[in-house]
């Protein structure tokens, strides 16, 4: 059985959300992907400095859409910016049609995120541009914290899923790498009940 908590996250809890783990490709040019591996595992508030001050732009307040677009970082294979999408999303961007975001629990063993974040809350699954574009706003003053929601998977590896494990409650629940079964895939659809929880 999956188990998902529907969340609102406190700001410390979305300051602290972790940013995207790196892709391979930025690991094997780690000169010309400098800047964006070290964003990686960080948490999205100090991603947020991080880019601001990457950017040049000036002033207390910059607008967000200039920050991003002052970054000119193409990846090896892409042929746009990668930070063009954050610079399209900022420009109409407001925090009612941000949508739910999907968070885990932290990998919790040598090298695993936990020790790359230990002030981590949550791994941001999915929805990592959409929440570094409003950690932007707000951190270039345009926005002020309003909580987010958030879809907390329990399993907490949706790509192999713990199926054959009991459920755990998401707050005790930290993976320690001892779960994985590489035999059992997720498919695209669930096999079995998904029960929905309110956090109290």
């Amino acid at each position: 059985m999956y188990e998902f908590t529907k969340l609102q996250l406190t700001r410390d809890e979305f300051n602290n959300l972790v940013f995207m783990g790196p892709p391979s490709s930025w690991k094997k040019d780690r000169h010309k992907h400098e800047f964006l591996l070290s964003l990686s595992y960080k948490n999205l508030k100090h991603v947020a400095q991080k880019v601001k001050e990457e950017s040049g732009v000036e002033g207390q307040n910059p607008n967000p859409t200039e920050v991003f677009k002052n970054i000119d970082i193409i990846p090896t294979g892409d042929e746009t910016p990668w930070f063009k999408r954050h610079a399209c999303l900022s420009q109409h961007f407001h925090k009612s049609v941000m949508g739910k975001i999907w968070i885990r629990n932290l990998t919790n063993y040598d090298g695993g995120e936990r020790d790359c974040c230990p002030q981590g809350t949550f791994y941001i699954e999915d929805g990592n541009h959409r929440a570094l574009v409003y950690a932007v706003h707000i951190e270039c003053g345009s926005a002020t914290y309003d909580p987010v929601e958030a879809i907390h998977a329990t399993s907490w590896n949706l790509a192999t899923g713990i199926l054959g494990h009991q459920v755990q409650s998401a707050h005790v629940l930290e993976n320690h790498g001892k779960l994985q079964d590489k035999n059992r895939r997720f498919e695209g659809q669930f096999h079995m009940d998904i029960d929905r929880y309110e956090r109290p």
